[in-house]
């Protein structure tokens, strides 16, 4: 399950009305839900020219790093869900997914590449290729250079 989340540290002007209130409960509880079902769920929050997505509960799954994604504002959102899914069908495999990896025939062929973007934490980022194939941090469009913050 993904779920519009948005509970960042960025965000201090969240609607604070009765039917916002309820519909963030309903949210709370579908997350439940979908965790209780599937053992993880995906949180996707925006700001205003990013989506930030993440994990929660693969670590206590499979014993392995939470997955998280910084994409531009305009990436389809259903191509994210399936590249998360993807990736954690791996996992359910029996395959450990590693930092500084490359990993192909995501997507139709699309490679990407698992970072860790700050130790002190145990996510991986998942890093999109831009448009011509590249996920070099020094050559890749600047539009996609945001993944590696």
């Amino acid at each position: 399950m993904i779920a519009f989340n948005n509970h960042n540290e960025e965000s201090t002007n969240q609607c604070q009305c009765v039917a916002c209130g309820a519909a963030i409960e309903q949210l709370h509880e579908l997350e439940q839900e979908a965790y209780e079902k599937n053992g993880w769920i995906v949180h996707v929050t925006a700001s205003f020219d990013s989506l930030s997505i993440h994990t929660h509960g693969l670590r206590q799954k499979y014993g392995q790093s939470e997955l998280e994604m910084r994409l531009p504002l305009y990436f389809p959102v259903d191509i994210i869900a399936q590249i998360i899914e993807l990736m954690i069908k791996r996992m359910e495999a029996g395959e450990v997914l590693k930092p500084d990896t490359d990993y192909d025939e995501i997507l139709q062929g699309v490679q990407v590449r698992l970072v860790i973007i700050n130790p002190s934490e145990d996510r991986l980022r998942i890093i999109l290729p831009d448009r011509n194939g590249e996920l070099n941090k020094d050559t890749i469009d600047p539009d996609f250079a945001t993944q590696y913050e």
